[in-house]
């Protein structure tokens, strides 16, 4: 009920109830709408939100809206930092003029291709072998993302990966 309730006031803290931030969300709500309260339970925060004043709900979706832009501003500079630690790795490479990465690199893509190679020449895969394997090709094909996420780049640094 708390949470169907949340979710008509202020839609995005209803989202997080439940979830890895429900404690500290319900945190919040209590003390918007329960601030003599401490540790409210739920039924206390579900009445506080069926009597709550406008004044209230107002405050509470301040706080909505500032947890947003916590959570906005955490997300840009996540990013800053993936792409900062890309572009050093990449500016190390050039200047060192270190072969192994590229040579690894080689290694990756001859062995992903050795092993596509190797799958059709003799497609009969030992019994006990399979999973072997496939965790081999699971593996190789993701050093190999790898390895153009490094040398071509990445077009986002997403969850939708």
């Amino acid at each position: 009920m708390f949470k169907s309730l949340l979710s008509k006031a202020a839609p995005f803290l209803g989202s997080l109830i439940g979830g890895p931030a429900g404690a500290a969300v319900g945190s919040l709500v209590g003390k918007v709408l329960t601030p003599g309260v401490k540790n409210p339970t739920e039924e206390q925060l579900t009445t506080a939100l069926e009597k709550a004043t406008p004044e209230q709900l107002i405050l509470l979706k301040k706080e909505e809206a500032k947890l947003k832009e916590r959570i906005a501003q955490i997300e840009h500079e996540n990013n800053a930092l993936l792409v900062g630690d890309t572009q050093d790795a990449r500016k190390m490479n050039l200047e060192s003029k270190d072969k192994t990465p590229a040579f690894l690199a080689y290694c990756i893509l001859l062995g992903f291709f050795g092993m596509i190679i190797g799958l059709f020449i003799d497609d009969k895969i030992p019994e006990g072998s399979s999973k072997v394997i496939f965790s081999l090709a699971g593996t190789i094909t993701t050093l190999l993302v790898c390895v153009f996420n490094f040398y071509f780049g990445r077009t986002s640094f997403t969850k939708d990966k």
